[in-house]
């Protein structure tokens, strides 16, 4: 927990034009990883999944290349929250194949910051003070190493097959972890094992492997943190330009740089 938290303070800082507030489009997933559920039938079978076989988790890391090689590709919209003693992130993506929409708020700041990426000319708010600047920002895709962070945990966690779930109408398989896997938190140099962490983990996988949704509790003797994210990748998805954003301005930025 406590590399999270140093690198996360790292963070923090290269972002530190981020202490924002109220507008621009807010990505919003279309689905909540627990409303609607019942037990479907899948196509397939669970051991198609990447880092499942026999029915048994055998290499989560596969599981989250999927995740973010395919998941976060494409046609995306992305909700992440996550909280430590004192500390929280929120992290909003969408992405649409032609603009993109980044939005990262802390616990710390009284709004957000956006970076709007469109016809390959970024923009950055600062919702607080209402200041926008355009040309190249060197951290908007920089936003979603925030989750990354957090989920990366996963991979020091022992995983269970939990069975199908319907989630909005959409089958999914059900992985849960309720303990530390000592052996890979060794090799990830991780201070997290079974004797001093509680866990309490479950993420949803859709039949093409992509992790959809995560909810995950975890605790030591120094600290805790809770983390949830929502993951749609349909084609319907679109990015509406900000108000904020000035066409005419990112323009004639563009050709002077």
């Amino acid at each position: 927990m406590r590399k999270i938290a140093t690198i996360l303070v790292v963070l923090t800082v290269l972002l530190a034009g981020c202490n924002t507030g109220g507008t621009g489009g807010t990505p919003t997933a279309t689905g909540t990883a627990d409303s609607n559920e019942s037990a479907p039938t899948m196509e397939g079978s669970i051991n198609d999944l990447d880092g499942v076989e026999n029915g048994e988790v055998t290499n989560v890391s596969s599981l989250l290349d999927t995740f973010y090689g395919e998941g976060l590709s494409g046609y995306v919209d992305f909700d992440f929250s996550a909280e430590e003693k004192n500390s929280g992130y929120t992290v909003g993506y969408r992405n649409d194949t032609k603009s993109q929409l980044y939005e990262i708020s802390t616990t710390n700041q009284s709004g957000k910051t956006i970076y709007y990426v469109h016809n390959g000319t970024d923009a950055k708010r600062n919702t607080t003070t209402g200041e926008t600047t355009y040309g190249e920002q060197r951290f908007a895709s920089f936003v979603l190493f925030v989750p990354s962070i957090y989920v990366s945990t996963f991979e020091v966690m022992e995983w269970e097959t939990a069975g199908t779930t319907t989630v909005d109408g959409e089958p999914r398989y059900v992985l849960e972890s309720s303990s530390i896997n000592d052996t890979a938190a060794e090799r990830q140099n991780s201070s997290f094992r079974s004797s001093n962490t509680t866990v309490d983990a479950r993420v949803t996988v859709d039949s093409d492997g992509i992790i959809r949704s995560g909810q995950m509790n975890i605790s030591t003797t120094e600290d805790s943190a809770t983390m949830t994210f929502t993951l749609d990748t349909s084609e319907s998805i679109t990015v509406t330009q900000p108000d904020w954003y000035d066409e005419a301005e990112a323009q004639a930025e563009s050709s002077s740089s």
